[in-house]
């Protein structure tokens, strides 16, 4: 059922022109289907040895000190 939902597979590159192209992702299909017939069958199952592996990460903040008239410098 993918195929018929998304017309793009794996990564592609974006460009600005990429921001104004319409999806064409068929939105009527994807939300005609419910949960349970979503095909999961290509993903496999995340096991406890993938858990005991996982790392949180936590991105720092970002400050756009240009509009942050708040921030104070020593």
């Amino acid at each position: 059922m993918s195929s018929e939902l998304f017309q793009h597979e794996g990564q592609i590159e974006m460009s600005e022109n990429d921001l104004n192209n319409i999806s064409r992702t068929n939105w009527e299909a994807l939300e005609s289907i419910s949960n349970d017939e979503i095909d999961y069958s290509d993903i496999p199952p995340l096991t406890d040895e993938f858990f005991e592996k996982a790392t949180l990460r936590i991105p720092a903040p970002v400050y756009n000190l240009a509009r942050s008239p708040d921030l104070k410098f020593m």
